[in-house]
């Protein structure tokens, strides 16, 4: 990388001119209170939380005030981290999204947490049972009690949907064979 962008972070030690440059951003969800200029990684639901070490980026150097919990900001990535750079890119953080589907995301989660809900389990329950699914091959059943709102929702047209938005959340495909069902009732 030549030029400014290739010195980014660093002291410059040499006769430098003006220069503009492409930082590589990202729209991504707060997951803990941050600040400007924050250091942060991808928790394992791809929200942004400050580290000491292993910074992917730092959250809008720009703002004025602090970013709380929830909220969408833009990550700046690290200098030179990005594997290849148009309008869109690639790194290594984001697996194989790219910016289009971080709006898909959050419309996933959305319609995922209002499944929990509507089921009477939490969103992390949901999830853990889906994991748990998958991870056995199927040879595992989440029962909870309560749960048999979650089998019959799953038995009906939220199965498709469920699935599809379980892939988009967790960024791993759901073998054909494991759409099914992964919930029963302690009945």
């Amino acid at each position: 990388m030549s030029g400014v962008q290739g010195l980014l972070g660093k002291l410059i030690t040499d006769q430098q001119q003006r220069d503009a440059i492409h930082i590589a951003v990202a729209p991504v969800i707060a997951g803990e209170t941050l600040y400007p200029g924050t250091r942060v990684a991808l928790d394992a639901d791809g929200r942004a939380v400050a580290v000491d070490e292993n910074a992917i980026g730092i959250i809008d150097p720009f703002l004025t005030g602090r970013v709380r919990t929830g909220q969408t900001v833009w990550l700046f990535l690290m200098p030179g981290s990005v594997t290849v750079i148009r309008h869109e890119w690639i790194h290594p953080a984001f697996a194989e999204q790219s910016i289009k589907s971080i709006p898909m995301r959050v419309q996933a989660e959305r319609w995922m947490r209002n499944f929990a809900e509507e089921v009477g389990l939490s969103y992390g329950i949901v999830l853990q049972a889906a994991d748990e699914w998958i991870d056995s091959d199927g040879d595992v059943r989440y029962v909870q009690q309560g749960s048999e709102a979650a089998r019959n929702a799953m038995w009906g047209a939220s199965k498709s949907a469920f699935w599809t938005n379980y892939e988009v959340i967790r960024g791993r495909p759901v073998p054909e064979h494991l759409r099914e069902n992964c919930f029963c009732c302690t009945c």
